[in-house]
């Protein structure tokens, strides 16, 4: 620290457990973890220097690159720390993942032959536990390491070559959305909550001297604490979340009520899951959808006073409930849509799965019309192993094999050795978990 101070003074953090310190011109200052996620999203630390206590336990998706200037002798505790960079919240489309080695050391060779066999650093590694575990102890046994890393890039082959393991651990990308501009922001409450504060009435609003957190009382017995503050929420669990569409906002909604001159109108509607509102404000030449809170504010402050007119207030009314009744059904309908396509799309991976796996296992049998070797494994199946009879009921029958499919089953059973395929059909493994991949429950979504 006393190295870094001079260069890059405040902008420096450090943390090394349940706290840190930050350097504040003067002298260095104890702050809590929070502190140091909250000044790190704040910007104002632009450096934050770490022991292995941050690889869990601290959210530094404000952070924007990591150095490891030391390397952990259990590689999975390396994608720990990018983990604590790379999740949500994180708006870098790149991320830099910088390793400091000395040169030609066994860290730097096992490192290496981890990043180019296994993709550490890149993507999800999941599969490639067990080489994981070669490679600490190659970390762990230096004298050895010629013969561990041999043994990795070994282990590597065969897990790449493992079709189960390759169906296991499948990678997509992120599907980007599109950006919602909320109709109520965390702005929005601490306005509405320091309106409430200064009304006075049945409920009643109190916000805590230099806190990001609010006393409400007058919804029940025990006053209620609350925030719109996220470092306040993983602060402290007994403050309450304010939140659009919570049980809390309704009990104010409820106590509070509309003034019964404000020419507004709200059209509620749900079910089951599904839940709309809309806002329709009044004019003297008809009624318009209120947008966001920002856009009621500014027709309230352009209101001159004037009550809307009962007929003009029914008709809005109606025209609401319309909408909103009818918004649900659309959401409803989308929903349903969804599920059917999703429920469909797994069935259709599980059953091209199904036919790959049955496929090679028949061609490993014998040569001649797949149906043909189905018809005969059928016939001289048990009733205590009764994978063919099994796979024909998932199919519906004996299948149509598309040209492609055939193909890719040649190409793969080709370079098998008679050994191999004698295995294949005496301990069918792949397609035993083709036969029980549980995307068939889609089936019957319900079982």
């Amino acid at each position: 620290r006393d190295l870094l101070r001079p260069t890059y003074g405040t902008t420096l953090g450090c943390y090394s457990g349940a706290g840190g310190q930050v350097w504040n011109g003067e002298k260095w200052v104890s702050v809590t973890k929070a502190d140091i996620t909250a000044k790190l999203t704040n910007k104002e630390l632009q450096i934050l220097l770490c022991t292995d206590a941050a690889s869990e336990g601290l959210n530094l998706q404000a952070a924007s690159a990591l150095i490891n200037y030391d390397l952990p002798w259990n590689p999975s505790k390396v994608e720990q720390r990018i983990g604590r960079i790379d999740r949500i919240g994180q708006q870098q489309l790149v991320l830099p993942i910088r390793n400091l080695f000395l040169k030609d050391s066994v860290d730097m060779r096992v490192y290496q032959a981890l990043r180019e066999r296994c993709g550490l650093f890149v993507h999800f590694v999941g599969k490639m536990q067990p080489v994981l575990a070669l490679a600490r102890d190659a970390l762990r046994k230096p004298k050895e390491a010629p013969t561990f890393i041999k043994a990795l890039n070994d282990a590597a082959d065969r897990v790449n070559a493992d079709e189960a393991l390759a169906n296991t651990f499948i990678e997509s990308g992120a599907e980007k959305l599109p950006k919602i501009e909320p109709p109520v922001t965390r702005q929005d409450f601490e306005t509405a909550l320091e309106w409430l504060e200064q009304c006075g009435g049945p409920v009643r609003a109190k916000k805590a001297k230099g806190q990001a957190r609010w006393r409400l009382s007058g919804l029940g017995r025990k006053s209620v604490e609350i925030t719109v503050d996220r470092e306040t929420l993983e602060r402290d669990e007994s403050v309450a979340p304010l939140t659009a569409g919570s049980e809390l906002v309704q009990r104010l909604v409820e106590q509070l009520g509309l003034p019964s001159r404000l020419p507004l109108v709200v059209g509620e509607h749900h079910a089951g899951a599904f839940r709309c509102c809309e806002a329709r404000w009044i004019n003297p030449d008809g009624a318009v959808v209120v947008t966001s809170a920002q856009h009621l504010q500014q027709l309230i402050e352009a209101w001159d006073g004037t009550p809307p007119s009962p007929t003009l207030l029914v008709a809005a009314q109606e025209a609401a409930g319309k909408a909103v009744r009818h918004r649900v059904e659309q959401m409803k309908r989308a929903a349903q849509f969804a599920e059917e396509t999703n429920l469909r799309s797994q069935l259709e991976a599980a059953r091209t799965r199904l036919l790959r796996e049955l496929g090679r296992t028949l061609r490993c049998v014998g040569s001649g019309e797949l149906n043909t070797l189905l018809e005969k494994q059928v016939e001289k199946e048990t009733s205590s192993v009764d994978r063919y009879h099994r796979a024909l009921d998932l199919l519906g029958g004996y299948p149509t094999w598309p040209a492609d499919l055939l193909e890719g089953i040649a190409a793969f059973v080709t370079p098998l050795s008679a050994h191999d395929r004698q295995a294949r059909v005496a301990l069918p493994a792949p397609l035993d978990a083709a036969i029980n991949d549980p995307r068939w429950s889609a089936r019957n979504p319900g079982c």
